[in-house]
C-alpha cells in the first residue's frame, strides 16, 4: 500500500526522499509480481474463485494503483487543487488496502483457532472498533491537508503547506491489532507445535510471527515521523506497511 507523495519546497535532500521511496516501492512490487506470477496463475487464477481469491486479488493489485498514481504526481506538473484531490484518492486507497490486509489476517487467525466461536466474536468486536476509529482519524487527516502551487512553473511534484500529525494514532491502532493477532498466533503455535513438525505448519506460524516483527519496525517509525518529522514526510512510510504473506499454496512435492 503507498504513502505521501509530496515533495518539500525547500531542501533538495528532503525532496528526494519521498520520490526515491515511491520509485523503490514500484520496483519491488513489479519484481515480486514477476517472480511469483507463474505460481499465482497455477494456484490462484486456475483455482475455484471464492472470497479468498477475491481478497488475494485486491491485496495483490491495489498497491499498484496508488503507487503509480503517486509516481504520476511526482513526475508531472500539478496545481495545488490537483495534488489535494489526487492525494485524497491515494489516502483512501491506502485505507482500503490496510482494511483488506487486516481482514485477511483476522481470517487467518480465526482459522488457526479452528474457527472457535469465542475467538471469532472477540476479533469481530475488537477490529470493528479499531477500524471505525481508524477511518475517523483518516477523515480528519484528509481534511487537514493543504497544498501550494510549485514555486516555479516547471518544477514537478506536489508541495504540502500543512497537515495534521493525527495519523500517528492510526498506526498505534494497527500496532494494537497486530499485537492481538500475533499473541493469539504464538499461543496457538506453542500448543500446536508440540504435536506436529510439519513443514507447512512450521512455515505458517514462522511467517506470521516474522510478518508481525517486520510490521512492528515500520509501525514504530510511522508513529514517530508524523510527530517529529516535517509535514511532507507524514505518510512517507505508509508505502512500506507490508501486506500479509501471499496465500499461495505450496507446489506439490
Amino acid at each position: 500500500m503507498s504513502g505521501d507523495v509530496l515533495t518539500e519546497s525547500t531542501g533538495g535532500a528532503l525532496r528526494d526522499v519521498v520520490p526515491f521511496s515511491i520509485v523503490a516501492t514500484g520496483t519491488i512490487l513489479t519484481y515480486d509480481l514477476l517472480c511469483t506470477i507463474d505460481e499465482e496463475v497455477e494456484y490462484v487464477w486456475k483455482s475455484r474463485q471464492s472470497l479468498g481469491t477475491v481478497l488475494f486479488y485486491l491485496n495483490r493489485y491495489t498497491p499498484f494503483i496508488d503507487t503509480f498514481i503517486s509516481l504520476n504526481l511526482l513526475t508531472g506538473k500539478h496545481s495545488a487543487q490537483a495534488c489535494e484531490r489526487n492525494f485524497k484518492v491515494i489516502l483512501w486507497l491506502i485505507v482500503i488496502g490496510t482494511l483488506i490486509s487486516e481482514y485477511i489476517l483476522c481470517l487467518r487467525t480465526y482459522a488457526l483457532w479452528e474457527r472457535r466461536r469465542s475467538i471469532g466474536i472477540a476479533l469481530s468486536i475488537i477490529y470493528s472498533g479499531l477500524f471505525a476509529a481508524g477511518i475517523g482519524i483518516i477523515s480528519i487527516e484528509a481534511q487537514s491537508l493543504h497544498y501550494e502551487d510549485p514555486p516555479l512553473p516547471d518544477i514537478p511534484g506536489c508541495f504540502m503547506r500543512s497537515a495534521s500529525s493525527i495519523v500517528f494514532i492510526d498506526y498505534i491502532l494497527i500496532l494494537i491489532a497486530e499485537t492481538i493477532m500475533v499473541t493469539l498466533t504464538i499461543a496457538k503455535a506453542v500448543k500446536h507445535l508440540r504435536h506436529t513438525r510439519s513443514p507447512l505448519v512450521v512455515t505458517l506460524y514462522r511467517d506470521g510471527i516474522l510478518f508481525y516483527f517486520i510490521l512492528l519496525t515500520v509501525t514504530i517509525a510511522n508513529v514517530i515521523i508524523p510527530v517529529a518529522g516535517p509535514p511532507a514526510l507524514i505518510n512517507w512510510l505508509a508505502t512500506y506497511v507490508p501486506s500479509p504473506p501471499s496465500p499461495l499454496p505450496p507446489p506439490p512435492s
